[in-house]
């Protein structure tokens, strides 16, 4: 009979505890999908700015290499300067 008392005292904690495990599991999932979702988010943050910055020197390649070109296509000082109008060289050769 005194087994039976004891017994009955002590009460039995399985469905809390599991109760418990189960919301600590849920909640672990939870957080796990959040840090997903965020690790997604800053690998497309990331890509977006290797992206830009890949376009940004492609452009700056293209830029240089035209003013690189306009520049070797240019006519050098030296052809300038004989497209110069020059009077006093007209007058000699007209009073000649």
């Amino acid at each position: 009979m005194t087994q039976n008392t004891n017994e009955s005292n002590q009460r039995e904690y399985s469905c809390e505890i599991m109760s418990f495990v189960v919301i600590l599991i849920l909640s672990a999932l939870s957080h796990v999908w959040f840090i997903a979702i965020a690790l997604c988010a800053a690998m497309a943050l990331w890509v977006t700015i290797a992206l830009v910055g890949q376009w940004a020197h492609r452009a700056a390649e293209a830029y240089l290499r035209s003013t690189r070109s306009q520049m070797e296509m240019a006519p050098s000082p030296a052809d300038c300067g004989s497209q110069v109008f020059r009077p006093a060289e007209i007058r000699q050769s007209v009073d000649c």
